[in-house]
C-alpha cells in the first residue's frame, strides 16, 4: 500500500514547464552532470541552441539532469548549467 503522501511527490522532469527542454546526447549528460559548458554537439540532433534565458536539460531517457542557460563571459553559443540534479 502506498503511503499517504506519496502521490504529492512530483517528478523532478516535470518541474518548472514554462522552461524549453533540450534533450542532451549521452556525452552531453555527463558533462551537464559535472557542471560542464554544452554546445551544440552535445545536443540531439533536432535540438537548436537557445539564444538566451533558462532552459530544461534532459538526458537520452528521460530525466532531467540540470537547468542551464548562457553564460556571461562564456563562450559564445554555450549553455552553463547552473542547477545541476543528476
Amino acid at each position: 500500500m502506498m503511503p499517504r503522501q506519496a502521490w504529492r511527490v512530483l517528478a523532478l522532469a516535470s518541474l518548472l514547464p514554462a522552461l524549453p527542454a533540450m534533450t542532451l546526447t549521452e556525452q552531453g549528460a555527463a558533462l551537464a552532470a559535472r557542471g560542464g559548458f554544452i554546445g551544440p554537439s552535445h545536443l540531439r540532433r533536432d535540438e537548436r541552441m537557445p539564444q538566451s534565458g533558462r532552459v530544461r536539460l534532459f538526458h537520452p531517457d528521460g530525466h532531467l539532469v540540470a537547468i542551464a542557460e548562457p553564460r556571461p563571459g562564456g563562450p559564445i553559443g554555450f549553455l552553463h548549467p547552473g542547477v545541476v540534479l543528476d
